[in-house]
């Protein structure tokens, strides 16, 4: 049994001088060697796997080496990765598809052999049980992937099938973290040797437009083994996605008998992606997008800005998205945010840098997030970052809503402050808060502390300067947008998506995370009576905009926050808050349903 070292050195002995592959036999035509756990293996009785439904739909040979209960360690431990390659032949094609028997946790006294260490890279753990080295499931795969790219075969990295999202009735959207490291393993590998099948969405994006009845019939035993029926429509989904380059061409994609099946499917943002340098590289190409209006997101896979896209998008808008840079993390977003929408109505770009000049360009409506942190030493760049970030966004926006364009003038302009922008302690004891007030203290005291200042008393500088900064402009630069302030207490309530690390959750939800996994109980008492959920907050954000558009150049401020006067919020929001219990259960689901997938 070789080992996942062992694996590594195989492949690279098999490659020749820098990494050439050697000259090693071609059939007359390739064959595809399918590896992969139960939803792809031959199994019996009522279930079956796809893998055995391929052959059906592409003119080559397929070998199905998928076997029940494996994960991308025990494959490789087993050995079974290390059987495919000593068949391979050049110009052969391999399907990787693991993701269902690869969470929880190797370092458990009770490990199953299949839990992967938590990660996307070199990150190693030690198993409880048996103190074998555990590896990341990127690692187990893109080390299998580049020994058959050494004997000169090509790699499809598939993302895993989802389980029946029809379970209980509602359709429940949102991918687990194996599908964004399935398109981070394929990337590690490279262009030349490895491609991306999401698997995953094209399989939820047919189950959507079947519906509840439908899909639920294709899972008689429980929410993950499909019957033989299912498992055909689930290998039809494969072949349409590569049909369609759902994530890009594929080595298959020549081998597709015709017709190919037409199963009712969704081509929605993950063929549509687009990252690019700066937003004022996109051009046009949002306006195709049929949609109520254009909302640009900034810092999208934030833990408020992900529900926020989630809000507009379900309410019929165009989503475009910054991110610094593509991460796991974003492809964990795209993936849930895939489910709020049908058609190229989400777009993501690149934005390193946003206190840079023209970051912003072609903005059309607006949330910005600002940098946090709260163990921040020197105070010059958190404060730098969210004064020229808000100043920036804004030059874009007044440059825009001067632009003639086909969707009109923007409208709009969101900015996401917070309550510590707002709180004083310098008020009176018994003192009720207003919109007009303001946080008098804390830039004060970054002056007179500067770099010890603590890191608590720079955030909530860095916000009231960003803040003010947002108003004085609006004042000297006679904006005619509209230009809305939320300045929300501590937000909780579940994440559209659990990012990597965990430990980059926001951090009350950070501590109900903690809480359930046997840390200690946070104080909630005064967040009880102070926090908002992170839903209602996203739909405010909605709310707002479309009072804009309703109503030319409005400028209004909101406080999202109990003990506080937030009256105006309320009639904005026209409903009683997301109530504390519902926010922490729901949150507390959030981080069950993902352990268990």
């Amino acid at each position: 049994m070789l080992s996942l070292p062992t694996l590594l050195l195989a492949g690279l002995a098999a490659s020749g001088v820098h990494g050439t592959p050697v000259e090693v036999a071609r059939r007359a035509t390739p064959t595809v060697y399918l590896a992969g756990d139960s939803t792809m293996a031959k199994t019996s009785g009522a279930l079956m796997g796809w893998g055995e439904y391929l052959a059906r739909y592409i003119n080559i040979p397929v070998v199905n080496k998928a076997i029940s209960g494996r994960s991308a360690r025990s494959y490789t431990n087993e050995g079974r990765f290390t059987e495919i390659e000593r068949v391979l032949q050049r110009d052969d094609i391999v399907v990787i598809e693991f993701g269902h028997n690869d969470g929880g946790s190797p370092n458990s006294a009770s490990d199953n052999g299949r839990s992967d260490c938590p990660g996307t890279g070199n990150e190693v753990c030690k198993s409880g049980k048996t103190g074998e080295t555990v590896y990341t499931f990127n690692r187990y795969v893109e080390t299998a992937a580049r020994s058959f790219v050494a004997k000169g075969a090509r790699v499809i990295v598939s993302s895993q099938t989802p389980n029946n999202l029809f379970e209980g009735g509602a359709f429940i959207p949102g991918a687990p973290r194996f599908v964004g490291y399935a398109a981070q393993a394929a990337r590690n590998v490279g262009n030349g040797g490895a491609s991306f099948v999401d698997h995953f969405q094209a399989v939820a994006n047919m189950f959507l437009k079947l519906g509840s009845a439908k899909t639920n019939a294709l899972f008689p035993n429980d929410h993950t083994h499909t019957s033989p029926a299912g498992a055909d429509l689930v290998a039809q989904a494969f072949v349409q996605a590569i049909s369609r380059d759902f994530n890009g061409t594929t080595p298959l994609k020549g081998f597709l008998k015709s017709p190919v099946p037409k199963v009712p499917f969704i081509v929605g943002f993950p063929p549509n992606l687009r990252l690019v340098g700066s937003l004022n590289r996109v051009g046009n190409t949002t306006t195709t997008m049929a949609s109520r209006g254009l909302v640009l997101i900034t810092g999208i896979n934030g833990y408020v800005a992900a529900h926020t896209a989630a809000s507009f998008l379900k309410a019929g808008y165009a989503a475009r998205g910054t991110v610094r840079t593509r991460t796991a993390n974003v492809e964990s977003l795209v993936h849930t945010l895939g489910q709020y929408h049908e058609g190229n109505r989400l777009e993501l770009v690149e934005v390193p840098d946003i206190s840079v000049d023209g970051a912003f360009d072609r903005a059309v409506e607006a949330h910005l997030a600002s940098p946090v942190s709260m163990t921040e030493t020197d105070p010059a760049p958190m404060m730098r970052a969210a004064v020229q970030g808000t100043t920036s966004l804004l030059n874009s926006a007044l440059t825009e809503s001067k632009r003639e364009s086909q969707r009109g003038a923007l409208k709009s302009v969101v900015f996401m402050s917070t309550i510590s922008a707002v709180f004083s302690p310098s008020r009176p004891a018994g003192h009720v808060f207003t919109e007009a007030d303001w946080n008098d203290v804390a830039e004060e005291e970054v002056r007179r502390l500067g770099k010890d200042t603590p890191g608590y008393v720079i955030y909530q500088a860095s916000k009231t300067a960003a803040e003010r900064a947002f108003w004085r402009f609006g004042t000297k630069k006679g904006a005619s947008f509209g230009m809305t302030a939320l300045c929300p207490a501590p937000v909780l309530g579940p994440p559209l998506y659990l990012p990597e690390p965990i430990s980059s959750l926001s951090m009350r939800v950070k501590d109900i995370y903690d809480m359930f996994h046997g840390g200690p109980i946070p104080e909630f008492s005064p967040v009880r009576s102070t926090f908002i959920d992170v839903r209602d907050v996203a739909e405010l954000v909605l709310r707002a905009v479309e009072k804009d558009c309703e109503a030319e150049g409005g400028r209004e401020r909101y406080l999202l926050v109990g003990q506080f006067d937030a009256s105006k919020a309320g009639a904005l929001l026209g409903r009683d808050r997301t109530g504390f219990q519902k926010s922490v259960v729901d949150s507390a689901e959030v981080f069950v349903d993902a352990e268990a997938a």
